[in-house]
């Protein structure tokens, strides 16, 4: 798998970007970069206002402790922009990890609601 080539520049973060590599899961990358900061856990929970049960669950790569994909996928940016990783790649690559690639037949199914058609006005053989 190749990695995706990232929407930002190295210039809008503060500190180099921390490779995202097919081989090391996205949660690693995250506790590697929150350590490097010398951040606990618990601070980086009291600054963004995530649970600090998701974060762990992030970090360990526990994806299905993680809350729906909107919220996860959220915290995930608020994660990598926060600590200074290309929060496009970083999400990309932990959308792989964790919900497929749309390539290896990953597919949103939408089913919408049929219209119940009522008549209103009696037929001519009910007035009959």
């Amino acid at each position: 798998m190749a990695p995706i080539k990232s929407r930002t520049t190295a210039a809008k973060t503060k500190e180099p970007l921390v490779p995202v590599t097919p081989t090391s899961h996205t949660g690693i990358v995250l506790r590697e970069a929150r350590e490097k900061k010398n951040m606990t856990i618990e601070a980086l929970s009291n600054e963004l206002m995530i649970r600090r049960f998701y974060l762990e669950a992030l970090e360990q790569g526990s994806f299905k402790d993680l809350p729906e994909r909107v919220y996860a996928t959220g915290f995930v940016r608020n994660y990598a922009q926060f600590i200074g990783l290309d929060t496009v790649e970083t999400v990309e690559q932990f959308k792989r990890e964790a919900y497929g690639s749309r390539d290896a037949g990953y597919r949103v199914e939408l089913s919408m609601p049929e219209p119940i058609i009522q008549s209103v006005v009696p037929t001519r053989n009910a007035l009959l």
